[in-house]
């Protein structure tokens, strides 16, 4: 565990973690891990759950970079294509994506 003072980082970014694994005493220096962290713009997800049911409300707060132009879409994705099983697919955000709506497809549904 570690912390970090991230109130300067751009929102809406991703960020490489990087480390020095072995400490100050350690022969290695700091690398990158691979890990990627991304600053979101959102800051509290004030919705716990929606139905199963056509327009479903999802609220968020958020600090900075939002306005009521602000759209947003579910996507179900797998952190790696090891952890998507059967039921499950890897798919990144859509950014052709501009009004929000996009076709139900397979697990997915907006």
């Amino acid at each position: 565990r570690f912390t970090v003072d991230a109130s300067n980082l751009a929102a809406g970014v991703q960020f490489r973690l990087c480390a020095d694994v072995d400490g100050a005493a350690g022969v290695k220096p700091f690398g990158d891990t691979g890990v990627l962290v991304y600053t979101s713009p959102f800051t509290e997800l004030l919705t716990k759950g929606i139905s199963r049911l056509p327009y479903q409300t999802i609220l968020l707060r958020c600090s900075t970079g939002c306005t009521s132009q602000t759209r947003a879409h579910l996507v179900l994705r797998s952190a790696t294509k090891e952890l998507a099983g059967a039921n499950l697919f890897t798919k990144a955000c859509d950014t052709n994506v501009r009004n929000g709506v996009i076709e139900a497809f397979g697990n997915e549904n907006t």
